[in-house]
């Protein structure tokens, strides 16, 4: 606790306070509007992806919601989203242009890097993640799980994991 309050303390003291009235630069804002677009990159659910405007830059999205409701799948589908700009589709049997190609900071304090992966895995392939548990793979699964291999060394700089400590 000393030692976050010691970064509070540290990264606070440049922050100042501000009071504006609501119509201070409304003009400037106004024109900003039709010119500055903030809507940031699609993740996974296209409704939900409208609804907070999609990733945004500079900005922290939490999601909510009672333990096992797949908060982190969630999550762990919207980072792979983000950060791989292709992905393996058994209707056409061929890798799809689907994503972006950013950078992903993924913290994690209650899984493993094990788990992750295989969330990571199950995603890039299309392969059920239930199948990871076994590694009894069929010879065309195994074939995309080898090209998926390649995909996570080719984008490997866009997705980083830190395991932090509870």
């Amino acid at each position: 606790k000393r030692k976050l309050l010691k970064l509070e303390n540290q990264y606070g003291q440049s922050e100042e306070v501000q009071v504006e009235s609501i119509a201070d630069g409304i003009e400037d804002f106004i024109e900003d509007l039709s010119t500055n677009i903030e809507i940031g990159k699609p993740i996974q659910g296209s409704i939900y992806s409208q609804v907070i405007d999609g990733a945004q830059k500079g900005a922290l999205t939490i999601r909510s919601g009672s333990s096992g409701l797949g908060k982190t799948r969630q999550a762990v589908g919207d980072a792979c989203v983000l950060a791989f700009p292709i992905r393996y589709s058994w209707k056409t049997m061929e890798w799809e242009q689907v994503g972006s190609n950013e950078k992903v900071l993924f913290i994690i304090t209650e899984q493993t890097m094990k788990q992750i992966r295989k969330m990571v895995l199950a995603y890039l392939t299309g392969i059920n993640e239930s199948l990871f548990k076994y590694g009894r793979f069929t010879n065309e699964q195994a074939k995309v799980i080898a090209q998926a291999q390649q995909v996570l060394k080719d984008y490997q700089d866009n997705f980083i994991i830190v395991k932090m400590p509870n």
